[in-house]
């Protein structure tokens, strides 16, 4: 059976890096695209694919860890429509990966637990509305690897305590979304994007953000109820929470 297309999608953190990314994929597609950051007059690339489509691409101005903000977007999106398809969580907060206990401050912890995890469940909760309306709607979320306990229980130099537990938290949510939604006919995924070369990495990273989009897409064309709640690779595979 041939995958349906998404037509109407909402991205998040859509402004550089794998967001944008994932626009420009999606406009070439055909789809009406929502990209969401939080300052789209400072979003160079995002407008200049927004001339480009003037009628299918949509910046909108969104603080993820603002619930007004939200609102705000909320209200710019269903001003243009009743439905979404698909709504991909990909903003997230990232400092410094190499934190040592003594160096610990609350406010930075908090911040990174308020955009990486709670926010992609606060968004979900919003759009849910939109979602529901939706031509087999889906939400995708982009987690990470180092929020697998499996997957870091064997290193022994790793110490990024706020955002390895941001994305462990954020699994967790999201494993409880899909849940919920089952009853909506809405599958949920949670995906690890791989070491991509965007800003917060360097130049030893394997992918570019061009191949890492194309392999997330493919999951997401092929998620189902059946896989929903899973914890995917961009080449599709299976990762252990």
């Amino acid at each position: 059976m041939k995958a349906d297309i998404p037509k109407r999608i909402f991205i998040t953190g859509a402004n550089r890096g794998i967001g944008l990314e994932f626009v420009t994929q999606f406009l070439k597609r055909g789809a009406t695209v929502f990209a969401a950051c939080r300052d789209t007059g400072r979003a160079e690339d995002l407008l200049k694919l927004k001339a480009t489509y003037p009628e299918t691409c949509f910046p909108i101005n969104l603080d993820v860890a603002d619930t007004c903000s939200l609102g705000a977007a909320f209200e710019a999106v269903q001003a243009k429509t009743d439905t979404l398809d698909l709504l991909i969580n990909n903003a997230a907060h990232t400092t410094n990966l190499q934190e040592t206990l003594p160096e610990l401050k609350s406010e930075i912890m908090m911040r990174h637990f308020q955009v990486n995890s709670v926010a992609p469940v606060l968004i979900t909760q919003k759009f849910l509305k939109l979602l529901r309306k939706g031509n087999t709607a889906k939400v995708a979320t982009i987690s990470s690897e180092a929020g697998s306990f499996n997957l870091c229980s064997g290193l022994t130099s790793f110490r990024g305590y706020s955002y390895h537990a941001s994305k462990a938290a954020l699994n967790m949510f999201m494993l409880i979304v899909a849940s919920e939604l089952r009853a909506d006919n809405i599958p949920v995924i949670t995906l690890h994007p791989g070491f991509v070369r965007t800003r917060p990495t360097n130049s030893h990273a394997l992918l570019s953000t061009t191949e890492s989009v194309e392999g997330m897409l493919r999951v997401i064309e092929k998620l189902t109820l059946e896989n929903s709640g899973g914890f995917y690779g961009h080449d599709g595979g299976k990762l252990n929470w």
